[in-house]
C-alpha cells in the first residue's frame, strides 16, 4: 500500500512571464531580464513538478489542496484565477486534489486566519493524517 504524502505550500502557480511583480523575486531568482532567472523560476514552480512527476505524485498518494480567496487579484489574461488553472492542470494529469474559493478572503489567506476572520480549514489535515493516529 502506498504511503500518503501531504504537502501544503504557497507556490507560484504561474509562469515567469505571467508573474505580475517580478521586481520582488529578483533576490531569489536573479535579474528579471536574465533568461536564466526565468528558467530557474519555471523549474521550481508547481507546474514543473506536476508535468514531470505526475506518475510518482499519484503513486505516492500525495494530497493536494488548493485554496484561493474570492478577492484574490491573481488572474490570467482570460480572467480565470491562476489557482483554478492549476486545478485544471492537476485534473488533466489525473492528480486528485481539492479546490476551494474562500468567500471574503483576498490573496493573503494566512492573514485572514491570523486575524480570526477565517477559521483554519483543518479537515484536510485531519483526513490526510487519519491513518497515522
Amino acid at each position: 500500500m502506498a504511503s500518503t504524502v501531504t504537502y501544503e505550500a504557497t507556490g507560484a502557480v504561474i509562469g515567469f512571464d505571467d508573474e505580475p511583480m517580478k521586481q520582488y523575486i529578483t533576490n531569489t531568482f536573479g535579474p528579471i531580464d536574465d533568461p536564466a532567472s526565468a528558467a530557474y523560476f519555471n523549474s521550481v514552480r508547481p507546474h514543473h513538478y506536476v508535468e514531470h512527476n505526475a506518475r510518482a505524485i499519484k503513486a505516492q498518494g500525495v494530497k493536494v489542496r488548493l485554496l484561493v480567496g474570492d478577492g484574490d487579484w491573481l488572474y490570467d489574461n482570460n480572467g480565470t484565477r491562476i489557482t483554478e488553472n492549476f486545478s485544471k492542470l492537476l485534473t488533466e494529469y489525473g492528480i486528485s486534489h481539492t479546490y476551494a474559493v474562500l468567500p471574503g478572503v483576498d490573496h493573503m489567506i494566512t492573514e485572514a486566519i491570523e486575524a480570526g476572520t477565517l477559521a483554519y480549514p483543518s479537515g484536510f489535515w485531519e483526513e490526510a493524517l487519519a491513518k497515522f493516529t
